[in-house]
Order: C-alpha cells, then structure tokens, then sequence
C-alpha cells in the first residue's frame, strides 16, 4: 500500500466541496500544492492539517484521520490552477472534487508483458510537457 509521510493512503467515498474566494487567491501561493489558493481554501473549509493539491489528484489530511483521502481535481480547477501557476489570474468559485471512479484507481501492478514491444517502423511519440506549473502527483 503506498503512503504519504507514513500513513495510508484511501479513495475518497463522497464529493467534497469546496468554495475558492478572492481571500483564499489573495494567500495563494503560485506553483507550490501546499499553499495555493485551492489548498488555503480547504484549511479554511475543512478540518485539514495538510494537504497535497496536484493537477489531477487531491491528497487531504484531516485532523481527524489517520490516513490521506484521495480525491479526483476537477478539471475546471486544475485549469484554473495551470493559468495560476503561470501568473494569470485563478477565478474564484465552487469546485466538486469527485471520488476516483473504479477504473482510475491504482491497482498496485503496472499492466503489460514481460518483452518489450517492437517499435520497428513506429514513429515515435513526442510527450508534451506542461512548462511552469505544479508536478503531477507521484504517489498512484
């Protein structure tokens, strides 16, 4: 089982709200998933200790659990939290983070083979590289 600072790491089994206002943005800090606008907010919000704001997966910690809960970003903040992290403006509002559906959950194993696939007359794929905002989490 994977864990953050020693402790578990569970879904998320109901929605979490949450209300961004211009204050949380105010105390915001660019590029940094502790301290950007999203994550003041939910230490405002809710009883959270610490949390882990990524652009896909959300990693709260509540004061009163002894685990992580894993929750799914919503799209619209996680381009809200790119245009942010680049110096834009983030827009105050409600966001919806939605527990991970079955089939976006980590399984513990990577899927695949054994031998490596042939790349015999493939053209090779270029992966684009966000510039200047927040790492994707690493803990699926």
């Amino acid at each position: 089982m994977k864990t953050i600072k020693g402790l578990p790491i569970v879904n998320a089994t109901l929605p979490i709200y949450l209300v961004i206002t211009s204050e949380d943005i105010a105390n915001g800090i660019r590029k940094d998933p502790t301290s950007c606008a999203a994550a003041v907010a939910f230490k405002r919000q809710h009883r959270v200790t610490e949390i882990l704001m990524h652009r896909s997966r959300a990693y709260i910690k509540y004061d009163y659990m002894d685990a992580w809960v894993r929750g799914a970003v919503p799209k619209s903040l996680s381009n809200e939290q790119i245009v942010f992290d680049r110096g834009g403006d983030f827009q105050p509002g409600t966001y919806v983070f939605s527990p991970l559906l079955e089939s976006k959950r980590p399984k513990g194993k990577r899927q695949g083979g054994n031998t490596e696939p042939s790349t015999e007359g493939k053209t090779k794929r270029v992966r684009r590289v966000l510039e200047g905002v927040r790492s994707e989490a690493g803990f699926d």
